[in-house]
């Protein structure tokens, strides 16, 4: 299509049409084929080069189902669930492409459910998804497998899970977890299960579950600004054993109400795990700003020593 060519090709085009012009009786009729054919070879090179556009998948306007508008999506695609409860007729949603945006229209209105105990599982080889905007239910979980990586889970809510490692269980590395709510996990280990490496947990709320809300078995983590708050066994569990939970960061959090702030679990504790920020954070306080080296909130009945003294 010529009006969609960039404009330097149009002008190589228009150039080579003026060259033939002007030394037509120069170049012999093999010369002018060699040189046309060139040129549209160029264009039609470029044409079929061009990126593809990213489509918006509706659900149920263009699929009555979330997994088929997943199956059909190419990478690039963004699948927008608009409000309404989806009851899986399988307890599995699969993802196993990459760069998917999967949105609901509004997080309280946009509700996943299963009969089953369903999991909604980023596949090894769905990289860069971003899951947002869902409430999923009772039986269903999100589920992150290794091999996955760099996907954004945000802005949902995990409404009584029932698995045993909670709503919500990350396997692999480089993901960003954000502004979530985990409520009334009752599985027997978490609300939230962190086994893989070199994740950012930031802005989440875990409360009133039946056994931890946070337990993170993996290393290099960053765990920042949640809250914890009224979960029966502890607010951050580390489990060391069979795991190597080193270097995971854990500071500017809220944990209040558990049935301990945070516990490390294993006959080896990890030797490298710090309960305060990595450099010093500005703030004020009675209108006087200062920078210092910032810990977690442990609530006003906590009489331990935080690690920033």
């Amino acid at each position: 299509n010529w009006h969609t060519l960039p404009g330097l090709l149009k002008q190589t085009y228009i150039r080579g049409l003026k060259m033939i012009a002007t030394r037509k009786d120069a170049l012999t009729g093999r010369m002018r084929f060699i040189l046309l054919a060139g040129i549209v070879a160029l264009l039609c090179m470029t044409t079929l080069a061009a990126p593809a556009m990213a489509a918006t998948i509706t659900v149920p306007d263009d699929y009555s189902s979330v997994t088929d508008a997943i199956d059909a999506a190419s990478p690039g695609d963004t699948v927008l669930i608009r409000s309404g409860t989806y009851t899986l007729s399988s307890a599995l949603i699969e993802v196993n492409k990459p760069d998917l945006t999967i949105i609901g229209e509004d997080r309280d209105s946009v509700i996943i459910e299963s009969g089953d105990e369903g999991c909604f599982i980023l596949r090894s080889g769905a990289h860069r998804t971003r899951l947002e905007n869902i409430t999923f239910t009772s039986c269903m979980r999100v589920h992150v497998d290794t091999g996955s990586s760099s996907n954004v889970i945000a802005n949902d809510v995990f409404l009584n899970p029932t698995y045993d490692e909670g709503g919500l269980g990350i396997y692999s590395e480089y993901n960003t977890i954000r502004d979530n709510v985990i409520s009334g996990a009752t599985g027997d280990y978490s609300g939230v299960s962190l086994s893989g490496n070199s994740n950012i947990f930031e802005n989440n709320s875990i409360r009133d579950g039946s056994s931890a809300g946070l337990t993170i078995y993996g290393e290099n983590n960053t765990i920042t600004k949640n809250s914890f708050t009224n979960n029966a066994y502890a607010g951050i569990e580390v489990y060391s054993d069979g795991f190597n939970p080193e270097n995971n960061r854990i500071y500017l959090n809220t944990v209040t109400g558990n049935g301990a702030p945070a516990t490390t679990t294993g006959t080896t504790p990890p030797t490298t795990l710090s309960w305060v920020s990595p450099e010093t954070i500005p703030y004020t306080y009675n209108g006087t700003s200062y920078s210092a080296v910032m810990g977690n909130y442990w609530g006003s009945n906590y009489t331990g020593t935080d690690a920033d003294g």
